[in-house]
């Protein structure tokens, strides 16, 4: 089967955005951090539309994949300024918890990340959270605003290819 230009590019992009999606779901899942969960199965689901709209060439299925492509876009955007705590927006929000306490898997489990807990002040019905975390490389909320900058960078790609 021959394939356009365009087109091949578009799927390659879309199965780069769905591998990078998944990987950021499975740790979402360790984290415990559902609206991010929530929010990335609803990618899964319209890449995997995406993808079958670009092979088939279905123009509605391309159309809602672009549409929702914007809205993930903003998402990121959202989620890099949460954890660069742009204006009002700090890290300790629990806008994406959704109130249960829990953290990015990248707090405690980032390379050379040391947590130090305070078990006498944890509630049983929370996470636990650690006090401090102590000789990390790089730090959680780096590695999380790089993942969500990665799929900036996609959407955008994937948006310049739908409509030029």
């Amino acid at each position: 089967m021959a394939c356009c230009p365009v087109r091949c590019i578009l799927l390659t992009t879309c199965a780069v955005q769905l591998a990078a999606t998944v990987q950021r779901q499975i740790l979402d899942f360790l984290g415990y951090m559902w609206t991010p969960i929530i929010v990335n199965f609803i990618q899964i689901i319209i890449v995997i539309l995406g993808i079958f709209g670009a092979y088939q060439y279905k123009i509605r299925y391309i159309s809602c994949y672009a549409i929702w492509t914007s809205l993930w876009l903003g998402w990121n955007i959202f989620v890099i300024c949460i954890y660069f705590e742009a204006g009002i927006l700090t890290r300790d929000t629990h806008i994406l918890n959704m109130g249960t306490g829990s953290r990015s898997w990248w707090l405690v489990n980032g390379a050379g990340c040391i947590p130090i807990y305070n078990s006498s002040h944890d509630d049983p019905l929370m996470f636990p959270t650690p006090t401090t975390v102590e000789g990390c490389v790089i730090e959680y909320f780096y590695i999380e605003a790089i993942q969500a900058s990665v799929q900036c960078f996609l959407a955008v790609s994937i948006a310049f290819k739908i409509f030029i």
